[in-house]
């Protein structure tokens, strides 16, 4: 019967969801950080729901980053390290979280938009002992998102000298191989360790749509 297909869908897609999103609130944030410590996993909590469309909601993203990384700051689990040297805690972000107008045609204007909120955001793992890596997101964000990675994180800059900053690259790119080695090029110019995190990329089916009804 329907509903009763319906209910079995559901929990079969709650089920799978758990797998990976971690419930709201901070009792499941420490709930899922004690299960992965137990595996000997060592978790990166992503908050959804990047997309923000007003400074308003950019300023709400920038409060729920802050209060996950609170959060974090009180676990054991906090400036500890992992055999690699990688922090054991750490926080994914995307860049288009914090800016409504994080856009490649205004890089300069979306880089001074976003940039204060993510020094905001970095400002706190220093006391938190917490690692972070920022997202380059899709292709056409890349660029822009390694550049305000790069001013914020370079030899010389506010955060040149953190060791537990990082990046967060999309293997599927057809040329991320090249952009690999640019990312090491820089890890090596700022002389402190960088983390790079290899991910099979999640907007793939998304680009091959665009890409097929732009061709």
């Amino acid at each position: 019967p329907p509903a009763l297909l319906g209910r079995a869908l559901r929990s079969a897609a709650g089920w799978f969801a758990s797998r990976f999103i971690t419930p709201p609130g901070v009792k499941s944030v420490r709930r899922s950080v004690r299960a992965l410590s137990g595996l000997g996993r060592f978790p990166c909590f992503d908050l959804l729901g990047e997309v923000v469309l007003s400074d308003a909601e950019a300023d709400a993203s920038l409060r729920r980053h802050l209060v996950l990384l609170e959060e974090l700051s009180r676990h054991p689990l906090a400036f500890q390290e992992t055999p690699a040297g990688a922090a054991a805690l750490q926080l994914s972000l995307k860049l288009s979280s914090l800016s409504p107008h994080w856009s490649p045609l205004d890089p300069e204007g979306s880089i001074e938009g976003a940039r204060y909120r993510l020094s905001a955001i970095c400002e706190r793992p220093l006391r938190a002992g917490v690692g972070v890596t920022v997202d380059l997101e899709r292709v056409e964000l890349r660029d822009l998102s390694f550049e305000l990675s790069r001013r914020l994180f370079d030899r010389g800059q506010e955060l040149g000298g953190w060791r537990h900053a990082g990046i967060v690259l999309q293997a599927y790119h057809a040329d991320a191989a090249r952009f690999a080695e640019a990312l090491i090029a820089f890890a090596r110019r700022r002389c402190v360790p960088f983390q790079v995190r290899l991910v099979k990329g999640a907007y793939w089916d998304q680009e091959v749509l665009a890409a097929s009804a732009n061709r």
